[in-house]
């Protein structure tokens, strides 16, 4: 058996910063150190290694299939060393370590509180962090270990390879006015009746917003104007309160906003079902997770395979 390379530590923090910054200069100030430092150090590394770690380029650095090898182990060694720092400590506490969770708004709702709510009971001396965003901003948590799991949609350009997923059932879309709007008190209505109004939507990039418009497109009704873009829930409400203007969102979202905890908001009975394609619990094929989050995630995926759960 070949002998060990001889790597420090540093070389690792410094391949793993290479990979998520691709500029050494940026890369340098990620681990603390000057720039003239860290090109020691990839020279180091590339010697130790015997091979090329890394390309410079106009715009920056692009690693060697090498240096892309060396960076996803690093990383991997890095987290393991930060688990097993926070591990060490948090049982010096009396704590049982740290699981990180990004999810959409819906997915949040539905299905990771509830799974919050249930490690919590079990287990109450423990940190759990939950990031809501929208799925590229989740995935690019994942990819960095900033999160452990994500509960969201894999972009076009990502390779299914690199994760591991659960696939969970399609969102639903509900159109939300305010109690006093003219189409409340209706027992049923059609995309059709729904154009003259003003709409708050999402920005293009999350899903919600394409379903809509396509299910305008299918019924071949105009799409609605639109005269205010958010994300943000608290902006959607606020914008709601004294206008005629419909905006649409996760059912999950609805059932909190109407139900658990009444804004003065109401869900239009809209004859037509709309729906976004199913997101997916995902975390990184290459990475173990540990225990606690290994358990938060298998209590998500029940959540999603409970028929009691959802909006």
């Amino acid at each position: 058996m070949d002998a060990p390379l001889n790597l420090k530590l540093s070389h690792f923090r410094l391949m793993a910063a290479l990979s998520d910054k691709g500029r050494l200069g940026l890369a340098a100030r990620e681990i603390g150190v000057t720039q003239p430092a860290a090109s020691r150090l990839l020279a180091e590394a590339e010697q130790i290694v015997g091979s090329k770690l890394a390309v410079r380029h106009a715009r920056g650095m692009d690693l060697t299939l090498t240096g892309r090898a060396l960076a996803r182990r690093s990383h991997n060694i890095l987290v393991e060393m930060a688990d097993m720092s926070e591990e060490l400590r948090s049982l010096g506490r009396g704590y049982g370590g740290v699981a990180r969770i990004g999810a959409v708004t819906g997915a949040a709702l539905g299905y990771v509180v509830p799974a919050l709510r249930q490690l919590r009971a079990a287990a109450s001396k423990v940190e759990l962090q939950l990031d809501v965003a929208p799925s590229e901003q989740l995935l690019r948590g994942l990819e960095s270990g900033r999160l452990d799991i994500m509960l969201g949609r894999l972009p076009p350009d990502a390779d299914p390879a690199d994760f591991i997923l659960h696939r969970a059932r399609p969102e639903r879309v509900e159109l939300l006015v305010r109690d006093a709007h003219p189409l409340s008190g209706r027992a049923s209505i059609g995309l059709e009746e729904l154009s003259e109004f003003d709409w708050v939507l999402t920005p293009r990039a999350i899903p919600i917003r394409g379903a809509v418009e396509s299910a305008f497109q299918a019924a071949g009704v105009p799409l609605p104007h639109c005269s205010i873009t958010t994300s943000s829930l608290l902006a959607v409400i606020a914008l709601l309160d004294r206008s005629t203007a419909i905006a649409p969102v996760a059912g999950e979202v609805a059932t909190l906003l109407t139900k658990v905890a009444p804004t003065g908001l109401r869900r239009l009975p809209l004859r037509e079902e709309i729906t976004v394609s199913p997101y997916s619990v995902i975390t990184m094929r290459e990475r173990r997770l540990t225990p606690l989050a290994a358990r938060l995630r298998n209590l998500v995926v029940e959540e999603l395979r409970s028929p009691d759960t959802g909006g």
